[in-house]
């Protein structure tokens, strides 16, 4: 992605309105991207670690992930998110595929692995219910509420498939 002078310095000064310390920037870098600020970018002051940062990314391509992480991370932060909308979706980001950060990333498999432990459970259940349909002293009635759960178990089990699927997809 390339940024004008004025672009940069916009982000820089953004950076540090949302992150005024080196610590919470040092944060941000290691809970959303995994990197290490003090092997990125270095300087005798904030603005010139910040300045440094933006550097590094640009030129090892990941300046719209930082701009995300950053984002995502201070959310509230007015700055931020004027440049973050100014560079993200005024499509200035050259069109890349999309990365997922590892903060997204973890959050994506965990929601799956949630998602396959309901999955597992209802066929569970299914097959319990499958086989207390089969036994004779059931009533008809009793037999229609058994039915009905099993079609209910089977259509929510089909649909956290279908969610499943979605969310292998994004990963």
């Amino acid at each position: 992605m390339n940024l004008s002078g004025q672009q940069e310095k916009r982000l820089v000064d953004a950076l540090l309105d949302a992150f005024p310390d080196k610590a919470s920037l040092e944060q941000m870098l290691s809970f959303e991207l995994d990197k290490n600020l003090d092997a990125i970018a270095g300087g005798r002051n904030l603005q010139q670690i910040v300045f440094n940062l933006i550097k590094t990314s640009k030129s090892e391509n990941w300046i719209e992930g930082l701009i995300k992480a950053a984002r995502s991370s201070n959310s509230g932060n007015s700055r931020l998110k004027a440049i973050a909308k100014e560079l993200l979706e005024n499509h200035i980001v050259s069109p890349e595929p999309t990365v997922l950060l590892p903060g997204e990333r973890r959050r994506l498999e965990t929601e799956r692995d949630e998602l396959q432990e309901q999955f597992d459970f209802l066929s569970e259940e299914i097959q319990f219910l499958q086989q207390s349909q089969r036994t004779d002293d059931l009533s008809p009635k009793q037999g229609f509420r058994l039915k009905k759960q099993i079609e209910q178990a089977k259509e929510e089990r089909q649909q956290i498939s279908d969610k499943i699927k979605i969310l292998e997809s994004n990963l």
